[in-house]
């Protein structure tokens, strides 16, 4: 995974540099970065599935749910980056995409994307938050003294609550910004 992001980001990068490259040049980049981005995306998709797996002790009924959210973002994306031709827009543009989609198809995609993936990381959330308070209750039947913040931080829920915050606050803030 680590590789991939290493590929997507230093494409990203030379998309915006390649100031003087042809549009085929162009094409070769964008196309490099997409595979990368989706490789990333389903990489993503694959830790989050085994974490609500393994968090939920092996229960198998979190998967029709979770593994279709999780799958959504990289088949729209791909979807989206077939429906694009890359063009040189020269200084200081570098690489600008032409879509065959129109404005509204692309904010659906991406509406769809970002509800998806929210969706997915809420399930995680909940999952974990359910083991961790069933862990804190055997805990405390067993006289055990178990520090609440001490589980959270273990399970890592503090950090996926982080993380889907951030999420729904940058989508409430793009919803702003659009309209």
């Amino acid at each position: 995974m680590r590789y991939s992001v290493l590929i997507d980001r230093t494409t990203l990068v030379l998309e915006v540099l390649m100031w003087n490259a042809k549009d085929e040049t162009c094409n070769i980049f964008t196309h490099l970065n997409d595979v990368a981005y989706i490789v990333n995306l389903l990489a993503t998709a694959v830790i989050i599935v085994i974490r609500v797996y393994g968090i939920s002790a092996k229960n198998w009924r979190w998967l029709p749910i979770v593994l279709p959210l999780n799958l959504v973002r990289p088949v729209l994306y791909a979807l989206e980056s077939a429906r694009y031709q890359p063009l040189q827009g020269g200084p200081p543009f570098g690489c600008t995409y032409d879509y065959t989609l129109s404005e509204t198809s692309l904010a659906l995609f991406t509406t769809i994307s970002s509800a998806t993936m929210l969706a997915s990381h809420g399930i995680l959330v909940l999952v974990t938050a359910v083991k961790t308070l069933s862990i804190k209750r055997h805990a405390w039947n067993s006289r055990m003294r178990t520090p609440l913040t001490a589980l959270l931080l273990r399970d890592g829920i503090l950090f996926l609550v982080c993380v889907l915050s951030t999420g729904l606050r940058r989508r409430v803030l793009t919803r702003r910004a659009a309209s």
